[in-house]
């Protein structure tokens, strides 16, 4: 698979395919890999897919294996004329489609209105879950999602689960410059970055945006810098001293100093700037810090695990604060 994809970087790189944009700032993209499934996008032209067909053909001569037609299928963009779609899905043999289906039980083109989307996958929860009226169940339930640890029966909360994995791609969009989500998601919505605000200032966001965004305040909150250049520290907002925001001694309408106004040309702190600025907690706090290096990046870590990392077992530090104790 790792050879496939560089047979279509390389034919994208050739201008023998041409890969789609999500938005004007993104990079064109032609293809994306799950397990056994690939999924190729291009702009629709005889050649690109006659290079398509050609790479799948060398695939299945290197590898042995081939690609199944018949489930295999060309999706469109509207209006395209039938004459067209007919001379196109002659050319790689597979048919077209105006939807691309189920992918693991859930549809792929979900409309506006995702209710609708769903109602077959409610339908059958509560069919099976009307099923167990007949059977003598415990009615004691209070504590089904606490973690076992903290006297529950540790049963993942559907709506602890997904906030989980929503925080998770807020974690991948800032420490994964390369991953789909930075490369090629983000660059529609810059102006909800560097961090997301609680709700889009893009107009109609994507449903995953829209979750990055519910879940921004929570993150911010259990995330924190570690001081490097302070080029991307607030000094009054950000969470910087020991995972916390600073306390100012003075006005904050009063001149803002650099963050390398409180490091000397040692590189240890500067006591005295720093308890001019800051209140005498703070300044402590800082003191107690190690002393930033102003030629290294500032580094956004979690602050709810061992390794600075987010993980989605960290949710209970973040959905149970009062078992946390």
């Amino acid at each position: 698979m790792e050879a496939l994809s560089r047979h279509f970087q390389k034919a994208e790189s050739q201008k023998q395919i041409v890969g789609l944009k999500i938005s004007r700032y993104a990079p064109p993209l032609s293809h994306l890999f799950y397990a056994d499934d690939a999924f190729i996008c291009c702009k629709a032209t005889p050649a690109s897919f006659e290079t398509i067909r050609d790479i799948f053909q060398d695939f299945e001569k290197a590898s042995g294996q081939m690609i199944n037609l018949q489930k295999s299928f060309i999706k469109f963009s509207p209006n395209s004329p039938e004459d067209f779609k007919s001379h196109m899905t002659s050319i790689l043999r597979m048919q077209a489609s105006d939807s691309f289906g189920t992918y693991l039980g859930v549809l792929v083109d979900i409309p506006k209105c995702k209710k609708t989307t769903f109602h077959d996958i409610l339908d059958k929860i509560t069919s099976r879950i009307s099923s167990w009226s007949s059977l003598h169940l415990s009615q004691a339930k209070p504590h089904l999602h606490v973690p076992r640890d903290s006297g529950g029966l540790g049963i993942k909360s559907v709506t602890v689960l997904s906030q989980a994995y929503l925080m998770k791609n807020f974690w991948r969009l800032h420490h994964k410059p390369t991953g789909i989500l930075a490369k090629y998601i983000a660059p529609k919505y810059r102006k909800d970055l560097p961090i997301p605000n609680l709700k889009s200032n893009v107009t109609q966001p994507s449903f995953v945006w829209q979750g990055i965004c519910r879940v921004a305040a929570t993150c911010s909150e259990a995330m924190a810098w570690k001081a490097g250049n302070g080029k991307s520290i607030n000094l009054i907002l950000s969470h910087w001293v020991q995972g916390h925001p600073p306390s100012l001694k003075q006005p904050e309408d009063t001149h803002m100093p650099s963050f390398s106004d409180f490091v000397r040309e040692d590189g240890s702190w500067n006591p005295r700037s720093i308890f001019r600025f800051f209140n005498n907690s703070t300044a402590k706090d800082i003191l107690a810090m190690e002393p930033p290096i102003l030629q290294d990046d500032d580094y956004l870590y979690w602050k709810y695990t061992e390794d600075g990392c987010y993980n989605i077992q960290s949710d209970t530090h973040i959905f149970y604060p009062s078992i946390r104790q």
